[in-house]
């Protein structure tokens, strides 16, 4: 939840208030020159991750496609990507879309931190943009192997004294419920349970209707 934001302050940026984040709240850039947005993921487990940022383009948007998002390891391990030039991409409107880049982020060494920014330096006004949030997708399952693998890590670290810290396990980090991994799909993806809550509705309806229309001949 928490970044950094240059210049954050009006005219050029503004915290705003947006149920629809999972924070409750959005970066809503005006208008501004020097962009950077950066934060850290604190202990990121060994393994590889899709790096997700949520935004929106607003309408009359200029110069977004020159920001660059991307996403580095302690190690050096460096990913970055440019939203394509895209017509489509208006299409949205105010609505958010997950930004996949393209690359994997291969976190190699145990609770590694994970630095995230995109930034765009050019003289070039940049405007009309919302940042959602950033996250960091597991490629595969997480699975019982590899929960013992970290929580030997864990121990092996805390039976160190690692930083005089003592450390305590992590939340896996995984995607929330309808979340699109797809660049250009909206934030609404489909979701099973929405279904089966409106076939549940339906037939509850007719059901309904049936006893009312017996009720009447009788």
């Amino acid at each position: 939840e928490e970044c950094t934001i240059a210049h954050l302050r009006n005219p050029h940026w503004e915290i705003a208030q947006d149920p629809r984040s999972v924070f409750g709240k959005v970066a809503l850039l005006h208008a501004v020159s020097w962009l950077h947005v950066s934060g850290t993921f604190r202990g990121i487990h060994t393994g590889k991750y899709r790096v997700v940022w949520r935004l929106a383009v607003l309408p009359r948007a200029q110069c977004v496609f020159d920001i660059v998002f991307q996403a580095k390891t302690q190690n050096g391990h460096l990913i970055e990507a440019q939203l394509p030039h895209n017509v489509r991409l208006l299409e949205f409107g105010s609505d958010y879309f997950d930004f996949v880049l393209s690359d994997m982020l291969d976190v190699t060494e145990p609770f590694e931190d994970v630095d995230v920014e995109c930034k765009c330096t050019s003289r070039d006004w940049k405007t009309n943009l919302m940042l959602c949030s950033v996250r960091l997708e597991p490629v595969q399952c997480i699975s019982r192997s590899q929960k013992r693998g970290w929580a030997r890590q864990l121990l092996k670290i805390d039976n160190e004294n690692h930083g005089g810290r003592r450390l305590r396990p992590l939340k896996n980090i995984s995607a929330l419920p309808g979340a699109s991994y797809r660049p250009w799909q909206p934030w609404t993806a489909f979701r099973w349970y929405e279904s089966a809550t409106m076939a549940l509705f339906f037939v509850v309806l007719a059901l309904a209707f049936a006893q009312l229309l017996l009720s009447r001949a009788t």
